[in-house]
C-alpha cells in the first residue's frame, strides 16, 4: 500500500508543480510581429477632435498556425496576408470601433509572409518569418 501511495504521489508531483508554475509548452509560445505604422491621417474631424485613436498588434504562434490581430477602432480595415512573391494569401475585411481580437489562419508551409493592415486610420506592415 505504501507503495502505491508513493508512486501516486511521485507520478502527480511534476503535474501539480507545472499547474502551479502556469506550465506552457514552448512550441505553443506567441511571437508578438513588429508593425511598421505609418502616421494616422492629420488633421482634426468634427467639433476639433482628433481623427481617430487606434490600437493595433499582431501576434503569431507557428504551432498553431495562427495569426492573432488585436485592435481597436480601425474603422473599415482590409487585412492581407501575402507570400514571399506579393501573392494574396488570405484576405479579410473588418469594420471595428471597439476592441476586437481576430484570427489569420497561416499557411501549412514554412516561410517569409507579410501581413498588411490597410484602414482609414493607419496603414501597416510586418514581416513573419515562420520556421
Amino acid at each position: 500500500m505504501k507503495k502505491l501511495l508513493l508512486l501516486i504521489v511521485s507520478v502527480l508531483c511534476p503535474y501539480i508543480y507545472m499547474v502551479a508554475e502556469g506550465f506552457q509548452s514552448p512550441s505553443q509560445e506567441s511571437h508578438e510581429i513588429k508593425l511598421e505604422k505609418l502616421p494616422p491621417i492629420e488633421g482634426s474631424g468634427e467639433l476639433g477632435f482628433p481623427r481617430s485613436t487606434y490600437f493595433l498588434k499582431a501576434n503569431y504562434s507557428s504551432s498553431i498556425r495562427e495569426i492573432e490581430l488585436i485592435h481597436d477602432n480601425l474603422k473599415n480595415t482590409d487585412v492581407y496576408l501575402l507570400d514571399a512573391s506579393g501573392n494574396v494569401l488570405y484576405h479579410m475585411h473588418i469594420y471595428t470601433l471597439n476592441y476586437s481580437i481576430d484570427s489569420i489562419p497561416l499557411p501549412s508551409i514554412n516561410g517569409v509572409y507579410t501581413l498588411v493592415i490597410d484602414s482609414e486610420v493607419v496603414y501597416a506592415y510586418g514581416i513573419l518569418d515562420i520556421q
